[in-house]
């Protein structure tokens, strides 16, 4: 009776000790794919600069890792723009003299930020017609979703600001060229 009591403790305390173990190996993977997201953090921020040479918009990775461009939109309601021109001659007519000379544009789509790296996406240098284009650009409104080399998926608007993550990228919305 007694050779099997302390069969069975010991088999029993095995047991324990490997439900323990099998435990700790569970949280540690957690642990080690938390501390992977965040070292691989891609967070992009998006918003108007002022200086004395112009208006800017621009694209900036403050996070620590990749940010890969899916899907990038501009819209004012249900119109949704395909290039930088369109939205000059939306607010400005076909007539405006707003030309190559001063401005500047670059495609975000598609495109890989890394760590610290900033982009303009649309700049105009001062002139009368350019401050009246400036005002009008705050009525845009923009999404920019996009992912981490670890495929999570974030989206960045004008409403929120900052990332929130998504389940999956949607590029049923007119993309912006």
């Amino acid at each position: 009776m007694r050779k099997i009591k302390s069969e069975v403790i010991l088999s029993s305390s095995a047991v324990i000790v490997s439900i323990c173990a099998l435990f700790v190996s569970i949280t540690e993977a957690r642990l080690m794919k938390v501390q992977q997201k965040a070292i691989l953090y891609p967070h992009l921020e998006i918003g108007p600069n002022y200086n004395g040479e112009g208006f800017q918009i621009k694209v900036k990775n403050a996070g620590t890792g990749l940010a890969v461009v899916e899907a990038f939109s501009l819209n004012i309601g249900e119109r949704y723009f395909n290039e930088w021109e369109e939205v000059v001659v939306h607010f400005m007519g076909e007539d405006h003299n707003l030309g190559w000379d001063i401005r500047r544009e670059s495609n975000l789509n598609q495109t890989i930020l890394q760590p610290g790296e900033e982009r303009r996406i649309f700049g105009i240098g001062w002139n009368d017609e350019s401050r009246q284009l400036v005002d009008s650009l705050y009525k845009i409104d923009y999404r920019v979703q996009y992912s981490s080399i670890l495929d999570d998926h974030w989206e960045v608007n004008k409403t929120t600001k900052y990332p929130q993550e998504i389940k999956k990228i949607d590029r049923s919305r007119p993309q912006f060229e």
